[in-house]
């Protein structure tokens, strides 16, 4: 790793005409006089070009790392595990560099110089995580296969995480009947074509949402719910992050049965085919 420890470099532009001003341009490692140790001055990736800007971050990245680990003796040191934990998570978002970069600068500048409490800046590090993971997905996204089996006497199961994205292919039994009334025909998870639900009783009402057909329902991180339907199989992909869950479309559950036929009773499989 690169760790830069020189001097302030210091771009001095002189211009006008009868009168002379200075615009100073910081760069690098800096401290005004009455400072008690010196803070990292990022260039500005706003103006840089593609490789330039990478590099750029690179080198901040290692000035923060430098001082955050206690390396230049100026009396700061965080947390060794969390810094590592930090650069790792940089690595993979290094467009963030910049935004980390620009609030480190602040609270080294507000340190040393005495115009913030002493344990500002490293309660602002170990918030620099969620700063780091805001609208990351929580949980591993659905890229695998799930297997269970469908009750049809009960509600909303076999819950799934999903994260924004995450195409994911819902599909069970066909060969498994039940029915969901004492007179009602044997069904499979596609429904009974010839009874499309409606009325508030049900859980889904749109096209395809026949009585007794499998349906899934996608709640978001802040609840919203979408309800649609699944039939013998559908795709699914995740708008956002959330979890699926799936149920038969009906609004009754004790007269749901499966087809019993000699000693072997039915039992719809359900599988969620991840492709994350």
């Amino acid at each position: 790793m690169r760790v830069f420890i020189g001097v302030s470099a210091v771009i001095v532009a002189l211009t006008g005409c009868a009168k002379k001003e200075s615009n100073v341009v910081i760069q690098g490692w800096h401290a005004e006089e009455e400072w008690s140790g010196q803070c990292f001055y990022h260039q500005n990736f706003a103006t840089l070009g593609r490789g330039e800007v990478y590099d750029a971050r690179q080198q901040s990245m290692d000035a923060m790392m430098s001082q955050w680990r206690g390396e230049r003796n100026d009396g700061i040191q965080f947390d060794g595990e969390k810094v590592i934990q930090l650069e790792t998570t940089m690595l993979g978002k290094m467009n963030l560099v910049d935004t980390i970069a620009g609030q480190n600068q602040k609270h080294c500048i507000d340190h040393f110089s005495g115009k913030a409490d002493p344990q500002a800046w490293q309660n602002w590090f170990w918030s620099i995580n969620g700063i780091l993971t805001a609208g990351d997905c929580k949980t591993q996204p659905l890229n695998y296969t799930l297997f269970d089996y469908l009750d049809v006497g009960k509600g909303w199961q076999i819950p799934a995480s999903v994260c924004e994205g995450d195409r994911v292919v819902i599909s069970g039994s066909t060969i498994d009947y039940y029915r969901v009334s004492d007179d009602g025909p044997w069904i499979n998870i596609a429904g009974d074509a010839d009874n499309r639900a409606m009325g508030e009783e049900y859980p889904c009402t749109l096209e395809g949402c026949f009585v007794g057909a499998l349906i899934v329902r996608f709640t978001d991180e802040v609840g919203n719910e979408t309800i649609l339907p699944v039939g013998l199989e559908s795709v699914f992909l995740a708008p956002s992050h959330g979890k699926i869950e799936i149920r038969i479309n009906d609004a009754t559950y004790y007269d749901n049965v499966f087809k019993k036929e000699g000693s072997m009773i039915h039992h719809t499989s359900i599988e969620y085919n991840g492709e994350g």
